[in-house]
């Protein structure tokens, strides 16, 4: 008796399960990284701007391209380019 209660219960649970593809990615949404070095000693500083991808893109590029970077200082403002 017990051994058909469990087979049963698998049966119903196989018959009656969810038949909808599910997807655990969700929304996709862009998102930007910037990663500095700031060095007092030289007069060379480094910024990049990155961007996030979707899991399933192959090939991604991540670099963003003419982006306009200004480091605003009490006394100066530092421009960032290519």
């Amino acid at each position: 008796m017990k051994n058909l209660l469990i087979i049963l219960f698998i049966t119903t649970f196989l018959l009656c399960s969810c038949e909808e593809n599910i997807s655990y990615l969700g929304k996709f949404d862009k998102q930007y990284s910037l990663n500095c070095i700031l060095r007092n000693d030289k007069d060379i500083q480094f910024a990049t701007i990155k961007t996030s991808y979707p899991p399933n893109e192959e090939n991604p590029v991540t670099d963003v391209r003419d982006a306009i970077i200004r480091l605003i200082l009490p006394d100066t403002t530092l421009f960032f380019k290519d």
